[in-house]
C-alpha cells in the first residue's frame, strides 16, 4: 500500500518510529547516563534501579539495531528473554539463575551494540554530532563489558577484588572500577588482587586507550577530510 493512502494515525506512528531510529545515539546515552548515575541516589534499592536502568539500555540497544532487518526479531525476542530474566532475580524468582542469564543476555546486547557502533563511526564518511555522540557511547559500552567481566570474575571468587561489596553492590563497585580502569585514573579504593583480576585490568585499560587514541583520529581525520572536500 502506498505511503499517501495510510491511516493518519499509522503515519503518524511511522514517523515517530524514524524518528525514534533517526536520534539512536542520543536516546541511547540518555540510557548509558542513567545507569551510570541513577544508582548513586538510590542506595537500598540497588536491584530495583539496575534493572530499571539495565532495560532501557536494552530497549536503547534494540532500536540501534533495527537495521538488521530479519534477524531483529531474534533480537527483540532475546531482549525480552533478558529484561524477564533481570526482573525475575529482582523478585527473587528462581533469583540465581534468572540472574545470571539476565547478565549474559544483557553482555551479549552490549556487544553487539559495540560492534554496529565501531562499525558505523569506521565506516561512515560525514561526522557529525550524532557519530560524535555515538563515539561517546562506544567508550562508555567499553566499560559496561569490562564491569560485566570484572562482575563474572568476582562471582567465581569473591577475592578478585579488595573492597567490594556483595550482590548488587557488587556490581555498583565494578561499574566504578571498570570506568576507573578504562579512564587510567586509579585511584586504588578498589583494586585488583588476583592474577586474572590484574590481568583483565591491564588489557581493559589497554583497549580504553586504544579507543580514545584510534577512535578520536579517525573521527578528526574524517571531519578534518569533510571540511577540506
Amino acid at each position: 500500500m502506498s505511503t499517501d493512502h495510510q491511516h493518519p494515525l499509522s503515519r503518524k506512528v511511522a514517523n515517530y518510529w524514524d524518528l525514534w531510529y533517526r536520534y539512536r545515539y542520543y536516546i541511547l546515552l540518555i540510557a548509558l547516563m542513567v545507569m551510570l548515575i541513577l544508582p548513586a541516589f538510590t542506595r537500598g534499592n540497588e536491584g530495583i534501579i539496575w534493572s530499571v536502568s539495565r532495560t532501557l539500555v536494552l530497549l536503547a540497544c534494540v532500536n540501534v539495531l533495527r537495521n538488521l532487518n530479519q534477524s531483529i526479531v531474534i533480537v527483540v525476542v532475546i531482549g525480552f528473554i533478558a529484561a524477564g530474566s533481570e526482573w525475575l532475580s529482582v523478585f527473587n524468582l528462581d533469583s540465581r539463575y534468572s540472574h545470571i542469564i539476565g547478565f549474559l543476555l544483557f553482555g551479549f546486547f552490549v556487544v553487539m551494540i559495540s560492534y554496529e557502533v565501531f562499525k558505523e563511526i569506521i565506516t561512515t564518511k560525514k561526522i557529525d554530532m550524532h557519530m560524535i555522540v555515538g563515539a561517546f557511547c562506544g567508550f562508555m559500552l567499553i566499560g559496561i563489558i569490562a564491569s560485566l567481566i570484572f562482575y563474572f570474575l568476582h562471582l567465581d571468587n569473591p577475592q578478585s577484588f579488595s573492597n567490594v561489596e556483595s550482590q548488587y553492590h557488587a556490581m555498583e563497585d565494578l561499574f566504578y572500577f571498570s570506568f576507573i580502569t578504562i579512564l587510567t585514573i586509579g585511584y586504588g579504593d578498589i583494586a585488583p588482587l588476583t592474577d586474572e583480576a590484574r590481568s583483565l585490568s591491564l588489557f581493559f585499560g589497554l583497549i580504553g586507550q586504544f579507543y580514545l587514541v584510534v577512535i578520536m583520529a579517525v573521527l578528526v581525520g574524517k571531519f578534518i577530510g569533510g571540511s577540506e572536500a
